[in-house]
């Protein structure tokens, strides 16, 4: 899905879930979603900028569940497996969130100044050792997902490019056979599609092409 219809697909998720929350289930009222749709920012701009790993802070979790929850059945990935998906990634992530269980208390054993210098060292280092494994962990497991979306953005415009060739060729043979019947004014609306074909030709192509390294 481009960023045009992820648009589109928020807008009438919003506009069901407010007609839901209106009408009620038997016909009155209900208290407002926790996470409205209406507040989230899903504009045209703003998935291109997800797109192109450039929103900061991240997208809040709300919005990313309901981002998957349009974008998966384009994906090809069925409910079940959406449902599954997104169970495991909230049990990650309060497995990530919640405090550890502390161990039984111990005897302490006999104690040094310098000892305990050293164990404090040791576990600041360790400490250190496990933030900087979970951010690494978390760059991952955006850049696996960003590279996915990439591919799918991809493939979407090199079809449009492909297409749009199709339809510039097809209207040179068309412009000319209008221009051998005289039929100028087909062959001038044939000459604005086609110029038309060729701009939107050449964004695709841009946008398809790979950023250079500077």
């Amino acid at each position: 899905m481009n960023p045009r219809k992820i648009e589109d697909a928020f807008k009438e998720a919003q506009r069901r879930q407010e007609e839901l929350t209106a009408q009620g289930a038997i016909g009155k009222p209900m208290k407002p979603p926790m996470h409205p749709i209406s507040a989230m920012s899903y504009s045209k701009s703003h998935i291109d900028r997800l797109f192109k790993a450039r929103t900061d802070p991240v997208p809040p979790w709300p919005f990313t569940l309901q981002f998957l929850k349009i974008t998966s059945p384009a994906a090809g990935i069925t409910h079940e497996e959406h449902k599954r998906r997104c169970n495991q990634a909230r049990a990650l992530l309060q497995a990530m969130t919640e405090p550890t269980t502390p161990p039984p208390a111990q005897l302490p054993a006999p104690r040094t100044a310098t000892t305990d210098q050293h164990e404090d060292r040791d576990t600041v280092a360790v400490l250190r050792l496990e933030v900087e494994l979970e951010r690494a962990r978390h760059t991952e497991t955006r850049l696996r997902y960003a590279l996915r979306d990439h591919d799918v953005l991809q493939s979407t415009l090199l079809q449009i490019i492909s297409t749009l060739r199709e339809i510039i060729a097809g209207n040179d043979a068309w412009e000319a056979h209008a221009l051998a019947d005289a039929r100028l004014d087909e062959a001038a609306r044939l000459r604005d599609e086609t110029y038309r074909a060729l701009q939107h030709k050449a964004t695709a192509q841009q946008e398809a092409e790979p950023p250079r390294v500077r």
